[in-house]
C-alpha cells in the first residue's frame, strides 16, 4: 500500500473517523476532514497519527477535543473553527494552533484523558495477530526447489480435488 502523506477528505458527509485510527496511516502529515458532520475525535487518532502536522477538523459537529491532542510532538496547524467546542474559548481558538494546544496540554489529566477507546485498542489486536500468521508463500517458509510437504484436505471442495487427480493418473497409468 502506498504511503499516503496527505488526505483531502472535506465535504464528505463523514460522522466518524474511526477508520484513520490504524498502522496503515502512520505517514499522513495534512488531514483535512472539514465541512462535515464528524461529532468526536478520537484519542486513538493521535496514537496513530504520529507524524500529522496539519489537522483541518472546522466545520463538523465537534463538541470536545481530546487534552492529549495537546501532546502532540508534530502538529503544527490545528484548525477548529465551526464546531460547538465548549471547553476551549473562542477566545483561546482565535489566538491559533499554539494555544489551543496549550490549552489542551493544560486540562490533561493523566489516567482519565489518555485512555485510547476500546475499538481502537480491538482493531491494533487484530491487526498484529493477522501479522504474525504465518503463510506459505512468505519468504521465510518458501524453499525454491525443494518440495513443500503437502498439506491435508481441509475442505470438501479440497478433497474433490484429490480424487480427480488421482483417478486423472490411474487413467493415464
Amino acid at each position: 500500500m502506498p504511503k499516503i502523506r496527505q488526505l483531502h477528505m472535506h465535504m464528505n458527509r463523514l460522522t466518524e473517523l474511526r477508520d484513520l485510527c490504524r498502522r496503515e496511516c502512520a505517514d499522513l502529515e495534512v488531514l483535512d476532514v472539514g465541512q462535515n458532520k464528524v461529532r468526536e475525535l478520537p484519542v486513538a487518532l493521535v496514537h496513530f497519527l504520529p507524524n500529522l502536522t496539519t489537522l483541518t477538523i472546522s466545520n463538523n459537529d465537534i463538541e470536545k477535543l481530546p487534552p492529549l491532542l495537546g501532546f502532540h510532538k508534530n502538529l503544527k496547524n490545528l484548525s477548529v473553527e465551526g464546531n460547538p467546542v465548549k471547553q476551549v474559548r473562542r477566545a483561546i481558538i482565535e489566538r491559533g494552533t499554539d494555544a489551543i494546544l496549550a490549552f489542551l496540554k493544560d486540562k490533561y489529566i493523566s489516567s482519565q484523558d489518555d485512555v485510547v477507546e476500546e475499538w481502537a485498542l480491538l482493531r491494533e489486536k487484530e491487526h498484529e495477530d493477522y501479522a504474525t500468521q504465518e503463510y506459505s508463500y512468505q519468504k521465510e517458509n518458501y524453499q525454491p526447489g525443494v518440495a513443500q510437504k503437502a498439506q491435508p484436505a481441509h475442505s470438501n471442495q479440497d478433497v474433490g480435488r484429490l480424487m480427480n487427480v488421482a483417478e486423472f493418473n490411474q487413467a493415464q497409468a
